[in-house]
């Protein structure tokens, strides 16, 4: 088949988790044979020779294609935020809300259409519901198939139950279910949410399928027998929120336990890490397995959020246990996952530290909790595989 993939973020460099998501899954659709293009719906001006460098080592030449914005809609663009702004400010409207396609512009229905008009894609994937509109650019013969990454129905309200600011998208769940029913498939990267969209569709849904993220394995880490644990994570909000819930609650605790303790910070969180005793901060690394070279556990203290934990994935990958919250292990199954996760509720800082300390502790545990975090990966990778290929071969195109 040959298949497009539309998406509002650049895969390369895949500096972030979405990021990784998007790319992992464009090489997987190649791994099953199929031939892959790559348009990025650049939500601004974008230097056209950077995005090409960037990007067509990873689909080759001619298979990856920057749409950018007319001039109009570029003024709208910077319209539309600095009204998303005053009505952050002043709180007013629901500020927490978006329209469906609020940020989709009419440029991208033009070159969309010229795409297909240009090489007849079987099918077409599109990241991210906000995105949807995209689909009705594509006639019946073509498979149209929605990547939704998150559920994003009334997303703000999960962040307003634990006193945090909203971040980035959430519309109403109506909105987010039309932008469903543009599609002939819908991935869910989650069973619970596959099993929660089919429901709020109700009937003649479009087919839903769960397809997590596919991981890396050719990084596995060799386990460090430094007394320190690794978190990794982007500047988002639920990271800053993790992270200093470890640092304030967690850290101290485990100190207190092992003073020669260390706490490894990585990733662009490094820039909301204050300089602490305890703390060591390496800042940006070129793969999750650079970071845990430093420490033989992973931690992942997340107290809130929704969809599959990438933190907790890049672990497995790696080939290193982890310790984590209740919310941070979501969408991983008990008791299969207590072979490489050390669980605590969400609110035991004190059994965190524990768990920490009793994992240091025991180097034996440590190794079988690593290839048991392997062996799940790659167990998970060719789930993963399987229903990417059961879905590819859905409609008859």
């Amino acid at each position: 088949m040959k298949i497009l993939m539309v998406s509002p973020i650049t895969a390369c460099p895949p500096t972030a988790g979405n990021r990784a998501r998007v790319v992992a899954l464009a090489r997987a659709v190649r791994d099953l044979g199929h031939e892959l293009h790559f348009a990025f719906l650049a939500p601004i001006h974008t230097d056209d020779a950077t995005a090409h460098a960037d990007n067509e080592p990873e689909f080759g030449r001619g298979r990856f294609h920057l749409v950018s914005l007319s001039d109009k809609d570029t003024l709208h663009s910077r319209i539309r935020a600095r009204w998303r702004r005053a009505r952050r400010e002043y709180n007013i409207f629901n500020p927490h809300i978006y329209r469906l396609d609020e940020f989709y512009y009419p440029s991208y229905d033009r070159s969309l259409r010229f795409l297909q008009d240009t090489h007849r894609f079987d099918a077409v994937i599109c990241e991210y519901v906000f995105m949807s509109r995209a689909l009705e650019n594509f006639d019946a013969a073509t498979l149209k198939i929605l990547d939704t990454h998150d559920a994003f129905g009334d997303r703000h309200l999960e962040f307003l139950k634990v006193g945090r600011t909203p971040q980035w998208f959430s519309t109403p769940k109506a909105q987010e279910l039309r932008g469903f029913r543009r599609a002939d498939a819908v991935i869910a990267i989650q069973p619970s949410e596959a099993e929660r969209f089919s429901r709020d569709l109700g009937s003649t849904p479009p087919q839903m399928h769960t397809i997590s993220h596919f991981l890396d394995l050719s990084r596995r880490a060799t386990l460090s027998d430094a007394p320190a644990a690794v978190f990794v994570g982007s500047r988002n909000d639920i990271n800053i929120s993790a992270v200093d819930h470890l640092q304030k609650a967690i850290l101290p605790r485990i100190l207190a336990r092992r003073p020669d303790f260390r706490l490894v910070v990585a990733g662009a969180i490094c820039e909301r890490v204050p300089d602490q005793p305890g703390v060591v901060k390496l800042g940006q690394v070129n793969h999750v397995s650079d970071a845990f070279a430093h420490a033989p556990i992973s931690l992942n203290p997340t107290i809130f959020g929704t969809g599959i934990n990438i933190k907790q994935l890049d672990a497995m990958a790696a080939g290193v246990p982890s310790v984590s919250t209740q919310t941070g292990s979501r969408g991983f199954e008990a008791p299969e996952r207590d072979a490489y996760i050390a669980t605590v509720p969400d609110d035991d800082p004190d059994g965190f530290a524990e768990a920490v300390v009793a994992l240091l502790a025991d180097p034996d545990r440590c190794r079988l909790m690593a290839d048991s975090a392997f062996a799940a990966a790659q167990a998970w990778n060719q789930r993963q595989m399987d229903a990417l290929a059961t879905l590819l071969v859905s409609k008859t195109v």
